[in-house]
């Protein structure tokens, strides 16, 4: 166990995490904690109704196995998207400007690189917006 997971398990006495936003996979809440506090919940009356099936767990194992064998970042579709490089994303930007050009809208593609609150400070991920003014109101209407 890496110096990293080692400290965050040290602060994880009990919690619940998704699958999908944590790792990628499917939709599932994980237990982590303390055996003696996961047994307590797995005696709770409503974890018969909360039983996950076996084609999550199926998927969750197929998830986490990518990450065993250092393969996420090439088969999870989360990680590709986010390794995009900032002219792949520019050219999947512009590829969607012909499709508006029909519109009553002037399609612009340029390059941003949003804050985002959910990344360390000072961090941003690169992308590339399509933006879409209004040319004549009077045409929606």
């Amino acid at each position: 166990m890496s110096h990293c997971h080692r400290r965050v398990w040290r602060r994880v006495r009990s919690g619940l995490l998704f699958g999908d936003k944590l790792l990628g996979g499917p939709q599932a809440g994980i237990l982590l904690g303390k055996a003696e506090l996961i047994a307590r919940i797995k005696q709770h009356p409503l974890m018969r109704a909360l039983r996950v099936d076996k084609m999550t767990l199926a998927a969750l194992e197929a998830t986490l196995r990518h990450y065993q064998r250092g393969e996420a970042a090439t088969h999870i579709p989360i990680w590709r998207m986010i390794a995009l490089s900032q002219s792949e994303l520019s050219r999947r930007a512009e590829s969607w400007a012909p499709a508006c050009a029909s519109w009553a809208y002037q399609p612009e593609c340029r390059p941003a690189f949003p804050p985002s609150a959910r990344l360390p400070a000072g961090r941003t991920l690169p992308t590339t917006l399509l933006s879409i003014a209004q040319a004549d109101i009077s045409t929606i209407a």
